[in-house]
């Protein structure tokens, strides 16, 4: 008999039940379990590398981020994310739900549904300008994001 493998979205907690939006400092250390459930969710993510390298395996693909280094990964899109090494690793993930970019409007139709349904992800790296920018908006994560060990 064949087992239906079928993976259903995660449910996000926002930040605020009214916006949204979920940001977190996450941190792997040499005393986690250095692995995660593969899962996929609505929201689109957002990822930077503060310290170490982290591995995004995303679609049957793996990016490798380095300190300094983010990710894209689209909606519904099945990831997971783990240390590159068995050392401590922390980054930063944004998760935002796509209607905060106009679902159901002519911007939605022109450029964001495209986007959620032919991109599953992208590395962000600071050698590309437009890229560095987006980075570079990050900010002091340890100031403001609430901080989780894996």
């Amino acid at each position: 008999m064949k087992k239906d493998m079928t993976v259903l979205p995660e449910r996000t907690v926002y930040d605020d039940p009214d916006y949204p939006v979920k940001t977190e400092f996450l941190r792997f250390t040499d005393s986690s379990r250095y692995s995660a459930t593969p899962h996929l969710h609505v929201d689109l993510e957002f990822l930077f590398v503060c310290q170490g390298t982290l591995l995004v395996h995303v679609d049957g693909e793996t990016l490798e981020l380095q300190e300094g280094h983010g990710a894209y990964i689209g909606s519904r899109k099945l990831h997971f994310l783990v240390p590159a090494k068995k050392e401590d690793c922390c980054f930063i993930r944004i998760l935002f739900h796509p209607v905060l970019l106009g679902l159901h409007s002519v911007i939605d139709k022109k450029y964001v549904w495209p986007l959620r349904t032919s991109l599953s992800f992208m590395r962000l790296t600071p050698e590309v300008s437009w890229q560095k920018d987006i980075l570079n908006k990050q900010g002091p994560a340890e100031n403001h994001l609430q901080v989780l060990s894996l």
